[in-house]
């Protein structure tokens, strides 16, 4: 926001210099190029913020991409592990109990 806030005050000022440089004459006309000569420094600085601004906007926004990413894959990863657990389900009562019993026994070795 202060970005825009000091473009449009940079804009404006520009403006008022240009203006005044088509009548001015003598020391005026050489101050008012001073004038203009800085402002147009301070544009090229303002810009190189602006772009620095984005770069940095587009790498939190990479950042949090990433994260998401991450995210993604580490659910995924669950879910194949889950899924092993679905081919339980064609499975009779008794046998489930057979293979409980069996994991219970390898736990306590």
């Amino acid at each position: 926001r202060s970005i825009v806030a000091i473009q449009s005050k940079l804009s404006a000022t520009t403006v008022q210099v240009e203006t005044k440089l088509q009548a001015a004459q003598g020391l005026e006309l050489r101050e008012l190029r001073g004038v203009f000569s800085r402002l147009q420094r301070a544009q090229t600085k303002l810009d190189k913020v602006k772009d620095l601004s984005r770069e940095l906007s587009r790498s939190l926004s990479m950042q949090a991409v990433q994260g998401a990413a991450e995210a993604v894959k580490r659910a995924e990863a669950e879910l194949r592990t889950l899924s092993g657990v679905g081919n339980l389900a064609g499975l009779s009562l008794t046998r489930l109990e057979a293979l409980d019993q069996q994991a219970r026994a390898a736990d306590a070795v």
